[in-house]
């Protein structure tokens, strides 16, 4: 199978977007692979045989409907489909659209703007957008607390504890982030070294 073009971002620009400005907001896409339909005539190339351990019996045939993990092809349709989504629908999500297409890095969404109660509009656009798709995004997370007040608790990031200190840190495409003081940081062992804005 053709793998296709690369349709992602570059990691470097996404996290370049995602530091331009003060309030920032994260979220993950659940199951990605999974929310994109395999065409009809295309199943019987992925099908799996069944046999329950007894090789005298007659194999069951399965047909995978949704795109699977491992397949070559994958992250190009399903960027492809996510991409495709933001274009067709920026005249009413003009916001999250942007995000979709210039700051999200396969499942991740990380973008920032200029005030609160514009991330707040970002999340709420980012929300409706990749449901279109029938996407659903959740792990969210923003270094303001009144962005998290519009989430619901079942939609937040599960936070990890590296230290004593009231931190919320969460992990986002590989990069540990303390959104408590909006620095990336890097752990070794019991040391821990942060990147601010500067």
């Amino acid at each position: 199978i053709f793998a296709g073009p690369k349709l992602q971002r570059e990691l470097f620009d996404v996290l370049l977007r995602f530091k331009r400005n003060p309030v920032a907001v994260v979220c993950d896409i659940k199951e990605m692979y999974l929310q994109v339909e395999i065409e009809e005539s295309d199943r019987p190339w992925f099908r799996i045989l069944w046999r329950n351990i007894d090789i005298e019996r007659e194999p069951q045939v399965y047909e995978f409907s949704r795109v699977v993990f491992g397949k070559n092809s994958a992250p190009m349709e399903s960027q492809f489909v996510a991409q495709e989504n933001a274009r067709r629908n920026q005249a009413k999500y003009p916001l999250a659209a942007e995000t979709v297409l210039k700051s999200t890095y396969m499942d991740d969404s990380m973008d920032s703007v200029e005030t609160i109660e514009r991330d707040v509009e970002l999340y709420h656009q980012l929300s409706d957008l990749w449901g279109l798709s029938g996407m659903k995004a959740r792990k969210w997370m923003s270094n303001a607390a009144k962005v998290m007040e519009a989430v619901p608790e079942e939609g937040h990031a599960t936070e990890l504890r590296l230290n004593d200190k009231e931190e919320t840190i969460v992990k986002t495409l590989g990069i540990t982030w303390n959104s408590s003081e909006d620095v990336f940081a890097i752990c070794t062992g019991t040391e821990k070294y942060s990147s601010s804005n500067d």
